[in-house]
């Protein structure tokens, strides 16, 4: 099951996913949230798209973790303690210039609903819907918005990202380059923190490859996705720092 498909579990953030429909919401408006991203203050961790990799590496700790389904996936890291986002205050601002697709695509998501059909869903809970001021999601004539149709844009080009993604983590699964990683943090004023379940890249198994397989690899833009992670794992010290801060 992928993550667009309907299931009795809500994705991450979302509580009342409605398909939007040109009769119940012509004149809906969607504006940004009162509140920034509280909505994602509670969560640690969010999925991350590989295309995502090279500027997400920056803030972040990349890491990859198994789904429900025993599926790879990777994870932006957000803070160390369960229910902690180190990177929203309590105003609702996002401390970081990056901000991964999966926030920002909120209140909208794709849903499969129906034979082959993927229409525009959106959380009817989310607190920026009919503000004054807000965005049309349709036209007088019922017709998708500009809004309306870059928001769908947005959301076509994720699902497809989340598609190559799952191909690039199939591939290192396949080459058994994934090592795991349960980690105790030892803070400077006692405090221990457990990180598990977390997978890395095995540098070591990475640097056996035969040059046949690098060069698939860096042909494909794997190579570079690979060491963008391995880069980004110098951030879970400045997690550390973080957490101490607040």
């Amino acid at each position: 099951m992928t993550e667009s498909e309907p299931s009795t579990q809500l994705p991450l953030f979302y509580k009342e996913i409605v398909a939007l429909n040109t009769d119940q919401h012509r004149t809906l408006t969607v504006s940004t949230s009162p509140s920034g991203y509280t909505f994602a203050a509670e969560t640690n961790m969010v999925i991350l798209t590989a295309v995502e990799f090279f500027e997400a590496c920056r803030d972040y700790p990349i890491v990859f973790t198994r789904d429900a389904e025993d599926t790879i996936i990777p994870l932006a890291l957000l803070g160390i303690q369960s229910g902690e986002n180190l990177f929203v205050d309590e105003a609702g601002t996002w401390k970081e210039t990056y901000i991964p697709g999966y926030v920002r695509r909120y209140p909208f998501i794709l849903a499969n609903i129906g034979a082959a059909e993927l229409p525009v869903c959106i959380d009817q809970s989310f607190d920026g819907l009919d503000i004054e001021g807000g965005q049309l999601l349709f036209t007088d004539t019922g017709e998708p918005t500009e809004y309306c149709r870059q928001v769908e844009a947005f959301l076509l080009d994720f699902q497809q990202q989340h598609a190559a993604t799952a191909a690039f983590t199939a591939r290192m699964r396949e080459l058994e380059l994934f090592r795991p990683m349960d980690a105790n943090i030892q803070m400077n004023d006692g405090r221990q923190f457990q990180l598990q379940g977390i997978l890395l890249v095995d540098e070591n198994r990475l640097a056996r490859l035969g040059d046949v397989v690098v060069l698939d690899l860096f042909r494909k833009g794997y190579l570079g996705l690979i060491y963008s992670h391995l880069a980004s794992v110098k951030n879970l010290n400045r997690l550390m720092g973080m957490k101490v801060e607040r």
